[in-house]
This record gives C-alpha cells, sequence and structure tokens, in this order.
C-alpha cells in the first residue's frame, strides 16, 4: 500500500497528470506553501477583520458608556447635592481607555484565530482568553451562510 493510497484521496487529487485516477504522479506539493498559511497549514482570517473587530467593539462601547454618562446625568440632576466631578470622569475615561483596549483584543483575537482545510474535515482554533479547537467533517456541513454588516 502507498502513502496516498493509506491516507486517501483529498478534495483536490485528480488522480495522475492525466486525471485518470492513476495515482503514479510523484505530487510534491504542500498545504503549507502557501504565503498565508503557517505552520501545520493552519490559515489566519483576512487582516481587515481586525478593523471590523475593533470598530464593532467600539460601537458596543460608545452605547454602554452613553448610559452610563445618562445615568449619571439623572443621579445629578435628582440629588439635592451635586456630584462630584469624579462621577463625570468615570464615562470620559471609560471612553478613552477603550478605543486602545478594543485595539489590543482585536489584534490578540486575530492573533487567535485560525482555520484549515483537511482531508475530510474543516478545523477551527480561536479564542483569547479560552482557547477553542472545532473539527467539522464536511459531510456534517449542511449549509453555509454569508453575511455582511456595515462595517465589512
Amino acid at each position: 500500500m502507498t502513502t496516498d493510497e493509506g491516507r486517501g484521496a483529498s478534495a483536490n487529487d485528480n488522480g495522475g497528470p492525466s486525471g485518470d485516477g492513476d495515482d503514479t504522479s510523484d505530487d510534491t506539493s504542500d498545504d503549507t506553501s502557501d504565503d498565508t498559511s503557517d505552520r501545520g497549514g493552519w490559515r489566519p482570517l483576512h487582516p481587515r477583520v481586525r478593523l471590523v473587530w475593533w470598530l464593532g467593539g467600539l460601537l458596543g462601547d460608545l452605547v454602554l458608556i452613553t448610559m452610563l454618562a445618562a445615568v449619571v446625568a439623572v443621579l445629578d440632576a435628582n440629588t439635592s447635592a451635586p456630584l462630584p466631578g469624579l462621577w463625570y470622569g468615570v464615562p470620559i475615561a471609560l471612553a478613552l481607555a477603550a478605543v486602545p483596549l478594543r485595539g489590543w483584543y482585536a489584534a490578540a483575537a486575530y492573533r487567535a484565530w485560525r482555520y484549515r482545510f483537511g482531508a475530510d474535515h474543516l478545523e477551527l482554533r480561536h479564542g483569547v482568553v479560552w482557547r477553542r479547537t472545532s473539527s467539522m467533517p464536511y459531510h456534517r456541513v449542511q449549509q453555509v451562510d454569508e453575511g455582511r454588516g456595515p462595517l465589512e
């Protein structure tokens, strides 16, 4: 039994040079030769996803910080004594801290996300704090949904 017979045919095997299924050719191509893949054939996501994740996180942070600022303003308006200036500084400090923290998290999440196509399955690795690895056989994938938001 040859090495190719033992591993089975992958999705991109077309047999020998004539394409007739005779697997006598010496296939020296390697999945790791792609410039975008790292060791083991793991590939990163598109680099633009960092910007999408950063902006999406900032928009969510902006909503929460605005709600906090509204709570501070309502508390200040409904109390007999004015609130100390520190209360108004909290939403501003959070807004200023959110920009670099979201940038760091988007970059860390991008470095953690990897995928690779095996002969009969798709593998995913992701997670900044909690690492997760998923393996999905191709025959279990029944549909693929694609969507785009306003930031993409």
